[in-house]
């Protein structure tokens, strides 16, 4: 039996960010706010997690993005994962796979596919990612340095990681990011077909036991029903003294969080606006190369150029799109203090 794949770019969402690996994005409390919160998320729900690691590197920063995205309603889950690793000026691909499921209890929940494995602690958090291809991959996730939740369904959490690449283990930081939000049910997925269960996968690595009752991926012949990415960029930039920005979209539209001291700082409205493009020649579309910090509030600027960067064609709207994972250098101007930042831009246009 043939298991039915859907390419990533297919199942590419909006902006996502995350905490808890066993808890829904929108909190643990449980109880009535629990309940109310699941009620204005509705049954047809997108969520989104990325995991970016930032660490050294002679001209350029050793990176690594899992990018993951899951659509789920009463009929089915859709599922899909991209991995890159930056080496040197080169992106590697590690994973780009889409698949379905029957739905489960906790759609917000990383599972393990294929080569990746997912590895959780007794308090429900993630501790690792573990890639098993020709060379193992492992992504871990230290302690917090901080976190900022600028909505119901939105949390950016910043914390010590440590990618190992078959050597000795590389400290950088890592963010670690979620979104949940309710889609209209036009754009849900159809009935899965009734095909029977194919495998389920490895199991989690955990140190303790899980039944999240979800069931296999299934074969389906259903066309693709993911909502069309958000157009825009998103970006965490780093200085080598603690200074942090995450750039991000709430529901109160595009911000900034800056964290630096032991402070947050956040700037409604601050987004990255292109300035310079090339032609990508796979879409027939130009893609941005150089972005400007743009903020309605005084003090905040700058500028960033593209070093490397992995691109993807988006098949899944009306028109053709792309999808970037682009590492910049440059400055960010903050209320008179200049500071020279690196970091990961992801965009879609």
């Amino acid at each position: 039996m043939s298991r039915r794949f859907i390419p990533f770019a297919a199942l590419v969402l909006p902006l996502a960010f995350a905490a808890c690996e066993g808890s829904p994005p929108w909190g643990s409390g449980g109880g009535e706010e629990e309940a109310i919160n699941r009620d204005v998320f509705g049954p047809t729900a997108a969520y989104d997690r990325r995991l970016v690691f930032l660490g050294p590197g002679e001209s350029l920063p050793t990176a690594v993005i899992f990018d993951f995205a899951a659509l789920s309603d009463s009929a089915g889950l859709r599922r899909g994962i991209r991995a890159r690793l930056l080496d040197g000026t080169e992106w590697l691909p590690l994973m780009d796979a889409g698949w379905e499921m029957e739905p489960m209890r906790e759609p917000w929940r990383l599972i393990p596919h294929g080569p990746l494995k997912v590895v959780v602690g007794e308090a429900g958090e993630l501790d690792a990612l573990i890639h098993r291809g020709d060379d193992e991959i492992r992504l871990e996730s230290g302690s917090t340095i901080a976190e900022y939740s600028p909505d119901a369904g939105t949390q950016l959490v910043l914390r010590q990681g440590r990618l190992r690449l078959g050597g000795e283990p590389i400290p950088g930081i890592l963010l670690d990011a979620q979104l949940a939000r309710a889609v209209s049910p036009p754009t849900a997925a159809p009935p899965l077909d009734t095909a029977a269960p194919g495998d389920a996968g490895d199991p989690v690595d955990s140190t303790r036991e899980e039944d999240d009752g979800a069931a296999a991926p299934a074969d389906s012949a259903s066309g693709d029903p993911t909502p069309a990415p958000r157009q825009g960029a998103e970006a965490i930039l780093v200085d080598n003294s603690g200074y942090y920005a995450v750039f991000a979209a709430s529901a109160d539209g595009d911000m900034a969080w800056l964290h630096y001291g032991g402070r947050d700082d956040v700037r409604r409205g601050a987004r990255l606006e292109a300035t310079e493009w090339e032609m990508y020649e796979k879409a027939g579309l130009r893609v941005p190369t150089a972005w400007r910090i743009s903020s309605p509030a005084d003090g905040l600027a700058g500028e960033l150029r593209s070093e490397a960067a992995d691109r993807a064609t988006l098949d899944s709207g009306p028109e053709p799109g792309v999808m970037g994972y682009v590492i910049v250098t440059g400055y960010i101007e903050d209320r008179g203090l200049r500071r020279n930042v690196y970091g990961l831009i992801r965009h879609v246009r």
